[in-house]
């Protein structure tokens, strides 16, 4: 009897859907929770709590560590997070982070990292629980999570991504199988903005996509990113991401690089535009400014340039795809666009441009047909300030 029960609990263990988020029990998202919210955690005041809200996404924990220290007491910040903490993913999160988590030392630390790759929070709990009681391991179990496989997750397990709820739970399934995690983000943009998008993506794999190696950080976009979002880069201080505040709206990534070029050295540019880029127009872009793309060099530049003119981003995922892998394809679509026809642009295509929700969209396709730009400017205005204009401007054409 005792080996059939065994076998059998092997058995349900193995046999659940990879990923899920841990129970949680009362601690604050810094992604989600209310200004009210946040200052009911002990040693949060307005101040830090407007500053965490600023920030968002937290990609990560180290993000909201940084912000916590610059806004608390010396030493503060172990007790703010007992009740204020961004899960951590068990599989990939560095040891820096992990010894964030309340009352964990190098030990228990050790203990995480030792059985990786973990499938699911019921692996967490049996191989931690060998070292503390089911108490601790229910404890611990709120700071962590495994990400979970976008196509074969069950509701419930999509359902403990926190912020997730049926609709959304709805839009993940609806367009499965994914077969990258561009793929992802192109349809959850749909429905939601790409900070939200973003944070999404944190709790999502898609195992043996061709897009998984690489899963990039989604890129700032330079003329939407906030003060305190910036200031948590890497290689971006106060100075320089008040710098691009003060800048926006930029025209292209050409006016980016002029303000980033006034504050870092050449050689550390790159990894700033891995965080943060204005897109580039793929019909229109010079050499120039296609070279700014991270880690693209001269022959790719020309492949660029080579399929001109693009009229959709698919054409572009199609035509750089004979060069480069899926993950690296969807790594450079960050950095373009292509700009949409407003007289013919479907809502879905609309909806795909950066920051645009259901009501621009609206707004958008009620003053159709456009005759000319300056029409576009006219009507437009009487939603957005002058900057967001000039921002949409760049996305959109008219055809003659």
């Amino acid at each position: 009897m005792k080996t059939t029960l065994l076998v059998t609990a092997a058995a349900l263990i193995a046999g659940l859907a990879p990923g899920q988020v841990g129970k949680n029990s009362g601690i604050a998202n810094p992604n989600l929770a209310s200004k009210e919210d946040l200052m009911k955690v002990q040693g949060i005041n307005a101040a830090l709590a407007e500053a965490i809200i600023t920030a968002r996404p937290h990609l990560n924990m180290l993000s909201v560590d940084k912000i916590v220290k610059a806004g608390s007491s010396a030493g503060q910040s172990a007790e703010i997070y007992k009740g204020l903490f961004a899960p951590i993913n068990l599989n990939k999160t560095t040891r820096e982070e992990i010894m964030l988590v309340p009352g964990l030392g190098n030990r228990m630390a050790h203990e995480f990292e030792e059985y990786r790759p973990y499938e699911n929070m019921a692996e967490f709990r049996k191989e931690i629980g060998k070292y503390v009681d089911a108490a601790e391991v229910a404890r611990l179990e709120q700071f962590v999570f495994v990400p979970i496989d976008l196509n074969s997750a069950s509701g419930d397990d999509i359902l403990t991504i926190p912020g997730v709820g049926n609709r959304m739970k709805h839009e993940f399934e609806e367009y499965r199988p994914y077969k990258n995690i561009a793929q992802f983000r192109k349809e959850m943009g749909k429905y939601v903005n790409e900070v939200e998008v973003a944070r999404l993506e944190r709790y999502v794999t898609i195992p043996g996509g061709a897009a998984e190696a690489s899963a990039p950080i989604a890129v700032l976009n330079g003329n939407l990113a906030k003060a305190d979002a910036l200031a948590n880069l890497p290689g971006i201080d106060a100075t320089l991401a008040d710098a691009i505040i003060k800048a926006q709206t930029f025209s292209d990534a050409l006016a980016l690089n002029k303000v980033v070029s006034a504050h870092v050295a050449e050689d550390s540019r790159e990894a700033i535009y891995k965080a943060v880029f204005v897109p580039i127009n793929l019909n229109t872009a010079t050499r120039e400014e296609i070279l700014l793309v991270p880690g693209l060099g001269a022959r790719m530049a020309h492949e660029f340039e080579e399929y001109r003119p693009y009229k959709t981003i698919e054409q572009f995922r199609k035509e750089i795809g004979k060069y480069v892998d899926e993950a690296e394809v969807a790594r450079l679509e960050q950095y373009v666009f292509v700009p949409v026809d407003l007289n013919s642009a479907t809502r879905e295509q609309i909806l795909a441009l950066p920051n645009v929700g259901a009501r621009m969209a609206h707004e958008l396709e009620e003053y159709r047909p456009y005759t000319s730009i300056e029409q576009f400017r006219k009507e437009i205005s009487k939603y957005v300030n002058e900057k967001e204009l000039a921002r949409l401007e760049r996305y959109v054409f008219i055809a003659k």
